[in-house]
């Protein structure tokens, strides 16, 4: 996982981090049985994989209990719209997602 210290981030990108790590709190909420992923750019991908179109796409999920393939391409279709709105929106998010893994955070 890359990280980036938000001390050393300017207001602009720390607005940006905060966007990012409040929808991929929304994730978290909504799909309960997610317990991580990681976001790469779809360029890393072999050619005969099913990737994302130039962007990113999800790798590496993770979830505490056994899914169908339903239930796993239903998560990957909502954090790939999430992911997708937010870029739309926040160009520069791509940047801060690339690359990264998101888990769950357990108190």
């Amino acid at each position: 996982m890359e990280t980036m210290p938000t001390q050393n981030l300017d207001p602009q990108l720390r607005r940006i981090e905060a966007d990012v790590f409040s929808r991929m709190a929304v994730i978290f909420r909504r799909c309960r049985h997610l317990v991580g992923f990681t976001l790469q750019d779809s360029a890393e991908i072999p050619d005969d994989a099913d990737g994302g179109d130039g962007g990113l796409f999800v790798s590496d999920i993770q979830f505490s209990r056994r899914v169908s393939e339903d239930e796993d391409d239903e998560v990957c279709r909502y954090i790939n719209s999430t992911v997708a709105d937010l870029v739309a929106e926040r160009e520069e998010a791509v940047n801060l997602l690339r690359d990264r893994t998101f888990a769950r955070t357990l108190h």
